[in-house]
């Protein structure tokens, strides 16, 4: 694989931000019901963080194609770690609607462009084990932090959680702005709107599209909505803090084994992970209790560990090499608009109809996409 020089690095970075960002983020809606947040407001909250990750990963993923990649990942990073601190100052639900909007800004300068450059570094053979390492690398920060956030919130608060956050923030850029003094040869193009030569494996990407919504519609209700679920139903914060830990070590160990279970076809993969999908939004709706939350949160992390590396690996297969940004961002589009809409379904149908009425509606939505994925076929790699 080329450029490991580089890649280590940025996987390291990826860690520590993630490990910063998980140790707070599943905490949020909590910090938002002390300042006096409803179902409804914890769907904005949700939705001002989300809604810049719809707008934004095309833009910056045809401008890193057109100017490079290295500062856009470091003002994203660095811009991530600043978040925390912010979270500091916040006196009422408004200053979190806010700063949650500047965290998607953020992410949307990160995310796609750590995954552009990736994908410059490998080739379409090696891309579903860099995928999975990548994956791997974030995952395992949103793994432990929780559990060290929980901690920390039990004995300490939430000024010393966010303090802590940003301390391993700073720790992302400097290993990030190391990793990425080497140089790597990539291709950029010249931007123009129209791009006809890969107009054609957009639309063959329809159903991982409906994938990438379905799973991120989960994912943002799971983070936006959930913790406030279970408190309600008598689970304390740290016990919020092992469910996300369980979530997020099942994914990391399903991450590892993505390319093992890739052999079984891209759409099998998919269509195994829709149903455990499935299975563990409805039992969130109608299971209560500890335990019965930590079985579901497992099937949940099988799921999302599946998801992430199966389908960035093929939309960045299908893309032409000096289009492989841009290509991304709207990869990582699709995912804001689910990211987007979660949130905001969840927070009104809890509000309007029963807190547990968002996971059933879910549930549905992922069963119906098992679908269009079971009767997709990948076309043939664009190189």
């Amino acid at each position: 694989m080329r450029g490991k020089s580089v890649l280590l690095p940025i996987y390291c970075s990826l860690f520590l931000i993630t490990l910063g960002i998980g140790a707070y983020n599943p905490f949020i809606p909590l910090y938002a019901q002390m300042l006096g947040a409803s179902y409804y407001d914890l769907g904005l909250i949700g939705v001002a963080f989300s809604f810049p990750y719809l707008v934004l990963p095309v833009f910056t993923g045809a401008l890193s194609d057109r100017f490079g990649r290295r500062l856009l990942f470091l003002c994203g990073v660095s811009c991530s770690a600043i978040i925390a601190l912010l979270f500091i100052f916040a006196s009422n639900v408004l200053h979190i609607i806010v700063i949650r909007l500047f965290s998607g800004v953020a992410y949307a300068f990160m995310w796609p462009i750590a995954e552009a450059i990736i994908t410059d570094l490998t080739t379409a053979e090696e891309r579903i084990k860099a995928m999975g390492r990548y994956s791997f690398s974030w995952s395992l920060g949103f793994l432990v932090g929780p559990f060290i956030g929980g901690s920390i919130l039990e004995g300490l608060g939430f000024n010393t959680l966010f303090t802590v956050s940003f301390s391993l923030g700073l720790m992302a850029v400097v290993t990030a702005s190391y990793g990425l003094l080497e140089r790597y040869e990539a291709k950029y193009s010249e931007f123009t709107v129209e791009q006809p030569s890969w107009a054609t494996p957009m639309k063959e990407l329809t159903p991982i599209y409906f994938v990438i919504v379905t799973y991120s519609i989960t994912l943002g209700l799971i983070y936006a909505i959930f913790p406030a679920y279970a408190v309600s139903i008598n689970v304390t914060f740290f016990e919020v803090g092992v469910l996300f830990t369980i979530l997020g070590a099942v994914r990391t160990i399903t991450f590892l084994g993505s390319e093992v279970i890739s052999r079984m076809g891209t759409n099998r993969s998919i269509g195994l992970a829709l149903i455990a999908q499935t299975v563990s939004m409805l039992g969130i709706a109608y299971l209560k209790g500890f335990t019965f939350l930590a079985v579901l949160m497992v099937l949940a992390g099988f799921a999302m560990g599946i998801f992430s590396p199966l389908t960035l690996s093929v939309a960045s297969r299908s893309a032409p090499k000096e289009r492989v940004g841009t290509m991304i961002g709207f990869v990582e589009a699709f995912f804001g608009l689910g990211f987007t809409v979660g949130p905001f379904i969840g927070g009104l149908t809890a509000e309007l109809f029963g807190a547990t009425s968002p996971y059933v509606i879910v549930a549905i939505l992922s069963g119906l996409t098992i679908i269009p994925i079971g009767l997709w076929r990948e076309a043939k790699p664009a190189r």
